[in-house]
């Protein structure tokens, strides 16, 4: 009975070993990721269509506004379709689109550890869809050069998901934080997305997701040299049609090639002839 003892203790004691190390890693990706990760938030107004006239909604200076995360790149900002054009998912600008256009009203940003938001000086100009319609790059940012590096090189990718969660019932800004989980990720020039379920916290001996989920991003480690590693930005985790998916853009999508018009077929390129028979031929 002893030596069973003993052997569980062992077991228990390697298990939290193990835990302990995967918190570590944990901890050291967030700390590293996550001067590139922002929360934004865009709001927008209507005009008439037909007047110089601009409305708000239920009494407020704004129509709408939606919370969502954008991405410090290496000369640069990625943003997802939440903040570029929050209105595509308003169901109250639903009810007003044939009458009023989305105007834009002010945007604020802050780093996931801050407590307040501030003026954020967003230009759509310039602002262009990646690969994906749920991911929008832009060279126009208020921030230095520095940030992640886009991950253009498809193949079996380990990383970590950084999701940008809160367990507040109010979606009160100052109670976010970043929860970190190791993932492997099979990227292809086929595959645009994949889709992901919600992150959960440990509650006793059961879990339950996190009550504000903003989205997050997959990153991968690339070692240039002994000791040195950088973070490449691989994926971008965003909400569409009720579901959260892992979108990796950045890797170019292979084109089919266009239908047959009329007589004109397409054909693949032959391979270069074996021109063995001309080598023979010269030595005679």
């Amino acid at each position: 009975m002893k030596r069973i003892t003993v052997t569980i203790a062992a077991m228990a004691f390697a298990t939290m070993s193990q835990a302990q190390i995967q918190q570590s890693e944990n901890r050291l990706v967030t700390e590293s990721v996550g001067g590139s990760l922002l929360v934004v938030e865009q709001t927008y107004k209507v005009k008439d269509r037909n007047a110089e006239l601009y409305y708000g909604l239920d009494g407020r200076n704004e129509f709408g506004k939606s919370l969502s995360i954008a991405v410090r790149l290496n000369g640069g900002l990625c943003y997802t379709s939440q903040f570029v054009a929050p209105w595509l998912t308003d169901p109250n600008y639903q009810r007003y689109k044939a009458g009023y256009l989305p105007i834009y009203a002010g945007a604020q940003f802050k780093y996931v550890a801050d407590s307040a938001l501030r003026g954020f000086p967003f230009d759509s100009t310039g602002c262009k869809k990646n690969e994906s319609d749920m991911v929008y790059l832009t060279a126009k940012t208020p921030f230095d050069a520095q940030g992640l590096e886009p991950d253009t090189v498809a193949g079996n990718k380990q990383g970590w998901l950084l999701w940008v969660v809160s367990n507040d019932t109010v979606n009160r800004t100052d109670s976010l934080i970043i929860e970190a989980r190791s993932c492997n990720i099979t990227v292809s020039d086929t595959m645009l997305f994949h889709k992901m379920n919600q992150p959960k916290y440990q509650v006793i001996i059961s879990s339950k997701p996190y009550t504000n989920v903003l989205g997050g991003v997959f990153v991968t480690p690339q070692f240039s040299a002994i000791g040195n590693v950088k973070f490449m930005l691989t994926g971008i985790i965003v909400k569409k049609d009720n579901e959260w998916k892992l979108v990796t853009p950045f890797v170019r999508q292979v084109r089919q090639p266009a239908a047959s018009m009329g007589e004109l077929t397409p054909i693949t390129p032959e391979q270069p002839a074996n021109n063995q028979s001309n080598k023979n031929r010269k030595t005679r």
